[in-house]
């Protein structure tokens, strides 16, 4: 049985044998806080990387954000909004005034637009300065949404390098900041995979932002169980519940808020994965047949973690 990663936003120089190890040691150190190990042995282990992909974004981000608002202005692609309104609601979620940074700037309510690049550029910096993003670049991660939701070659790319590490042997998913979002469309595509349970941590799509182009949230046929979202009330990536429910099934999307991450940075994976409850739910859906089964009937799952 296998234990797979698939990243999401990542760190730039990060490599896949790196991440798979950090990723790893985040997970045993939140089981060692309950007496537990990792019940998977390391050769079963696989990174799925799409670092590449992502790495031809990073390379021009700053300039590509620029050109996009800007050339929206002449186009009026309405997706370009995304890039707006995602910086504007992680803004508000990371407890910044709004109406004092627009004030301060001399920037009036009509100017405040997603075709204005001095006010998108505003909220980038405001962010930068303001948030503690350790090794994360809000400009990367606004981009890399914005290529995910709007750029079909992309995102099927990136579905490309995920579904080349899956089979049709049951499995659980763990899945962070964008990988939430990559593992929610892959699944709802792939009905011939077998996911017995989906935990999402840090995850984006309760984001009016980003829910829009993922509405209505649906249950995946390849998915059997239940849906876990975690999020930090501190994390302003995800601090939002996501909704959706599977008429057909007793699977619903079970929403966790709350103070889980120890790390400066409340976004960071490794600060979900450290955490004893999330771990400990994590080694329950690992060492058990489907998530209502009863303990004396157990299987040894696959485990596929989707990270950021």
């Amino acid at each position: 049985m296998k234990l797979i990663f698939i990243h999401g936003h990542i760190p730039q120089g990060y490599e896949a044998l790196e991440l798979k190890k950090r990723w790893t040691d985040a997970l045993k150190i939140g089981l060692s806080r309950s007496g537990l190990s990792l019940p998977l042995d390391k050769n079963d282990i696989i990174f799925s990387y799409y670092g590449q992909e992502l790495g031809a974004l990073a390379t021009s981000a700053n300039w590509a954000l620029e050109q996009t608002v800007k050339e929206s202005n002449i186009s009026l692609r309405t997706e370009t909004r995304i890039i707006h309104d995602f910086l504007l609601e992680v803004a508000r979620n990371a407890g910044l005034d709004i109406e004092l940074i627009a004030s301060r700037n001399e920037i009036p309510l009509i100017h405040r637009s997603y075709l204005n690049w001095t006010w998108v550029r505003l909220l980038l910096e405001t962010l930068d300065k303001h948030a503690v993003w350790s090794q994360l670049s809000i400009r990367r991660m606004t981009y890399e949404i914005y290529c995910y939701l709007s750029n079909p070659v992309f995102r099927d790319a990136v579905h490309d390098v995920v579904l080349n590490q899956m089979d049709r042997e049951p499995a659980v998913i763990v899945s962070h900041g964008l990988g939430s979002i990559v593992a929610y469309h892959a699944l709802l595509k792939n009905p011939q995979l077998h996911i017995s349970r989906h935990f999402s941590l840090g995850n984006p799509m309760g984001l009016q932002a980003v829910s829009a182009y993922s509405e209505p949230i649906r249950f995946a046929s390849s998915l059997k169980g239940d849906w876990i979202n975690y999020y930090d009330h501190r994390d302003p990536i995800a601090l939002n519940e996501i909704s959706g429910a599977d008429r057909q099934t007793e699977s619903q999307i079970c929403n966790h808020g709350g103070t889980y991450t120890r790390t400066e940075n409340h976004h960071d994976v490794g600060g979900y994965l450290k955490n004893q409850l999330i771990a400990g739910e994590i080694y329950d859906a690992l060492t058990h047949s489907t998530p209502h089964s009863s303990s004396n009937h157990i299987q040894h799952l696959k485990f596929w973690a989707i990270i950021s």
